[in-house]
């Protein structure tokens, strides 16, 4: 198992990639809102911190819009 912070940068990554595929005119109507649905209803239950799983559906969801607003920039990086 990955430790949970892998999964918060690799959520925000992926909202700092769609704000540049949105820049670039990549995306269609109703994926920005198709991607936020996916990570809403794929969180995990396990309780938050405890080293496994990705964050519950709304945790995941924040950390997609952290990127999305921020850029790659707002991901920050992380330690093992």
């Amino acid at each position: 198992p990955y430790p949970v912070q892998y999964e918060e940068n690799a959520d925000c990554t992926a909202g700092a990639f769609t704000k540049y595929a949105a820049q670039q005119k990549w995306l269609e109507e109703g994926d920005l809102e198709e991607a936020l649905k996916v990570l809403e209803v794929f969180g995990d239950e396990l309780p938050y911190g405890n080293g496994r799983g990705h964050g519950s559906g709304e945790q995941r969801m924040a950390k997609f819009r952290r990127g999305l607003n921020g850029g790659l920039t707002a991901c920050g990086g992380f330690s093992r």
